[in-house]
């Protein structure tokens, strides 16, 4: 069967730790965006958001929750050291996941994770970008799931 040249693409995310490098909140957008729409397309990806959803079914909302439980069990919140931004590609963390390794990192890769794990398995959702002060166009991104006109935010670093 021949692949498309999405999932093409997805073979060829690399399974390493990215060093990002932007100037504008649009590059960074277009980076993150470009990274979780090409590992939806990973079989890693997708292998591991169908084992952690398998015994769900149809039940929508309950997928969501079993991958943000699944994930808060096996992630730890860490920064990124000061001045420097990286990025676990989802296909890293997926790989670590399926070997039964814990995970760790910050916001983004918590987002990328997420967003890339349920797009693999039909989910649509978005990144929210957020920040307490009104002088900084941001210094949080989360994820947000969309079933039907219900959206379900999923954010691994604050707790429940």
């Amino acid at each position: 069967m021949m692949k498309t040249k999405r999932a093409q693409q997805a073979d060829l995310i690399p399974q390493q730790t990215i060093r990002l490098q932007w100037t504008t909140l649009k590059d960074l957008i277009r980076i993150l965006k470009i990274t979780i729409d090409i590992s939806s397309y990973n079989p890693t990806v997708r292998l591991l958001a169908e084992s952690i959803t398998k015994a769900s079914g149809t039940n929508y909302p309950l997928k969501l929750q079993q991958i943000e439980n699944f994930l808060r069990s096996k992630f730890t919140f860490n920064r990124d050291p000061r001045g420097r931004e990286y990025l676990q590609t989802p296909v890293l963390l997926s790989s670590k996941l399926l070997e039964g390794q814990g995970i760790s990192g910050d916001c983004d890769d918590s987002t990328a994770l997420i967003l890339a794990l349920i797009k693999s398995i039909g989910f649509e959702g978005y990144m929210l970008f957020t920040s307490p002060n009104p002088q900084i166009p941001f210094t949080h991104v989360m994820a947000v799931a969309i079933i039907g006109d219900a959206f379900y935010p999923i954010d691994l670093t604050i707790s429940k």
